[in-house]
Order: structure tokens, then C-alpha cells, then sequence
């Protein structure tokens, strides 16, 4: 059973949004289609003018005195005091091993960890490298720091897929990244109704890593900005906080800026704008790691390329190798197929290249100059 989640879940004022003719939506889809609806000439880049990608964080100001791990112990405190339930989600990636230990460093304890695994094909632990290369290891060692903490997981099996692909096809499709195989945790709370009870009743932070950020300079000075593609699989999910770049983590991300500043001062001298500059970078950015030097490695996630149906890198090319593997994940795929096909024979212009195949054509928030020229 499947109970769609229409409306964001949240305690704050500030989350990540669509804007389109005042109207604050929470799904790059329908944003699109209000965007669209709104067009009045047949020019498709109309579409554009009418629909804003907006996040709340305004962070401005000189570098801070304390160290990066300071201002993460600092970070991991801040999110405990102001929160009545912590919730990390642990992927088994960089970023949740790393908030794990900031917790641990900090000396405060989340009230729960809870790790997932997407099979959209097979119920093969081989296809989720994070989980395998990762999260044992972090998850093994976080029972010893916490024995009193709650430790959870959940799956998202091939059966579950075949029902949003099937009976809630639109509704996937509206809330999802183009690359369906990633998790949204807002299908766990869809597929889980006890999760959804338990965080209606008390004051609960999803920690989440991400997003990533654009850097760049111009005429007026250094700054930053956010790419929607960063948010997709995320708009929507109930209950979230990110933990390296929120509304309230000015400190810590003013520090992450202007450490990537440095990072990209040789290549300055002229106007740029760098959407692929790793802000998490484990050695730039001295992340806690555990297990194996493949968390360590800068090279680790290969080189950017194009998101999309087929995944962007290798953990999601994995994942759709595991959905083509069964006759059930086969026909899951199809469905989507036809169903992003008659999005975007309708609307070829939202997509990078006019093909789904190749993801949304990405929206960034506005500039806010985090150093401005004097």
C-alpha cells in the first residue's frame, strides 16, 4: 500500500521552493507545467520567466577564525539544541559517515540512524556500492559510540516500484529526479506509514548532506549560488535539514566558500561560474572518513558527466543495471519510459538536448556575494 504524499512536510518557514505566479511549489514538474501554462507566445524559453528556483540561505561575510572541523562539531550541537528528534540518514556515502562523526566529535547523539537500499530490479545487495563499501563499517562503529540509539533500516523493493510505475505513475514522475532509481525519502514515508505517524507527533530534523553549490566571480565580487538538480530527489521530503548549507549554518558554509575559493583563486583572473568544483572534496574540506581508502580518493566519483534516466555515476549505473535484471523491473522501466516520453513530446524544451534521457534543463537560485569587491 502506497499513500501519496502531496503536500511538504515541515516545520520551517524557509525551505527550498518553486515560485510560479506567487505559488510555492515543491516539485520541479509541476513547477514546469504551472510555469507553462502561464505562456502567452510560442516562444519555448518564455517558460523560463515565469518560474524561480529560490533558497532561503543568505550567507554573507569574512571567513570564520575556527577551523572547518570546529564549525562541524559546532554545526552537529546546533542541529541537537534546536531539535527534538535527530534523524541521520546514512547512505553509507562521504557526506552522512562524515555527519556521523562530527555527532561523535561533538559529543551529542542523533535520537536515530536510519540507512536504506533501493532495489528497483532484484533484491541484490551487490548493486548498492555505498552500502556495501560503506555503511557497515560507519554503522558498526556508531552502535558501539550509541548503544542506546535507534538503528533502522528500510527497503525500497522492486514491488514498491512497480506500484508507483503502475498505479502512481504521474505522482512519481512529479516528484523525482530523472533518475528514478535514487532515493527520495519521500517514497519511505509512502511506503512506511509508521514513519510518517511517528514524525507527525514530535519535532523531528531529517539530516541530509547535500546540496552542492555553484561558485564563481564577476564584476561585483565572489559568489554563490544553488542548482535545482542538487534538490530534486530532496524538494519534497519531509522534515529536511542539510547539514553543510541551510539557513542557518552561516558559519560553516561562509568556511566551505571561502575554502573553495581558494581552491579555484588560479583560475580567477577572469569571470567564471563552476558548477563541478567539489565542495566535498574529503581532503579539501578535511571530512571524518571510515573504512576504505575509496572514501578518500578525490578521483572516487570519476568525472561529471550528464544526469539522466540511466544515472550519472556509477552507483547509478548500478542501480539501473539491478532494474533491468527481472521481467517486474523491466516492465517498471517501460512504464516510466512511455510516461517521461509523453512529457517530453509535449515539452521537449524542458529537457537538456530536448530528450529526458539527458535530465532537466537546470534552474539556479539567485546570486547572493558572499565577498564583494571593494
Amino acid at each position: 500500500m502506497i499513500t501519496p504524499l502531496k503536500n511538504k512536510l515541515t516545520h520551517r518557514q524557509d525551505d527550498p521552493l518553486y515560485e510560479v505566479g506567487g505559488e510555492k511549489i515543491f516539485s520541479r514538474y509541476l513547477a514546469m507545467k504551472k510555469a507553462q501554462e502561464m505562456c502567452v507566445t510560442p516562444d519555448p524559453k518564455e517558460v523560463w520567466a515565469h518560474a524561480k528556483f529560490l533558497v532561503f540561505d543568505n550567507h554573507i561575510g569574512p571567513e570564520p577564525e575556527k577551523s572547518l572541523r570546529q564549525l562541524y562539531i559546532d554545526r552537529a550541537k546546533q542541529i541537537r539544541n534546536n531539535n527534538e528528534y535527530v534523524r541521520i540518514w546514512a547512505s553509507g556515502g562521504t557526506d552522512s559517515t562524515h555527519i556521523i562523526h562530527a555527532f561523535k566529535e561533538a559529543g551529542v547523539k542523533p535520537d536515530e540512524v536510519t540507512t536504506y537500499i533501493q532495489y528497483p530490479g532484484s533484491v541484490d545487495i551487490s548493486q548498492n556500492i555505498e552500502v556495501n563499501t560503506g555503511s557497515r563499517e560507519i554503522l558498526r562503529q556508531a552502535k558501539e559510540w550509541w548503544p542506546d540509539v535507534k538503528f533502522t533500516s528500510y527497503d525500497i523493493l522492486p514491488e514498491h516500484y512497480y506500484t508507483y510505475a503502475h498505479e502512481q505513475i504521474e505522482h512519481w514522475t512529479e516528484f523525482t529526479e530523472l533518475e528514478p532509481y535514487a532515493c527520495h525519502w519521500q517514497m519511505l514515508y509512502e511506503i512506511y506509514p509508521e514513519l510518517l505517524e511517528h514524525d507527525r507527533s514530535v519535532q523531528v530534523a531529517n539530516v541530509w548532506g547535500g546540496p552542492g553549490l555553484v561558485i564563481g566571480k564577476d564584476q561585483n565580487g565572489w559568489f554563490y549560488r544553488h542548482n535545482d538538480r542538487s534538490y530534486n530527489e530532496q524538494l519534497n521530503a519531509p522534515y529536511q535539514l542539510f547539514f553543510f548549507c541551510d539557513s542557518d549554518s552561516k558559519d560553516l558554509t561562509l568556511k566551505i566558500l571561502y575554502t573553495m575559493k581558494k581552491a579555484a583563486k588560479d583560475s580567477a583572473d577572469i569571470p567564471f561560474e563552476c558548477h563541478d568544483l567539489s565542495w566535498n572534496d574529503v581532503e579539501m574540506l578535511h571530512y571524518w572518513t571510515t573504512g576504505p581508502d575509496y572514501f578518500r580518493s578525490k578521483a572516487r566519483k570519476g568525472v561529471p558527466m550528464e544526469g539522466g534516466l540511466l544515472g550519472c555515476t556509477t552507483k547509478g549505473q548500478l542501480r539501473f543495471h539491478n532494474a533491468i535484471s527481472t521481467l517486474q523491473g523491466q516492465k517498471t522501466f517501460v512504464a516510466l519510459l512511455v510516461r517521461l516520453n509523453e512529457i517530453q513530446k509535449k515539452n521537449p524544451h524542458w529537457f537538456n538536448n530536448d530528450h529526458f534521457l539527458n535530465d532537466w534543463i537546470g534552474m539556479q537560485s539567485p546570486k547572493c556575494y558572499f565577498e564583494k569587491h571593494k
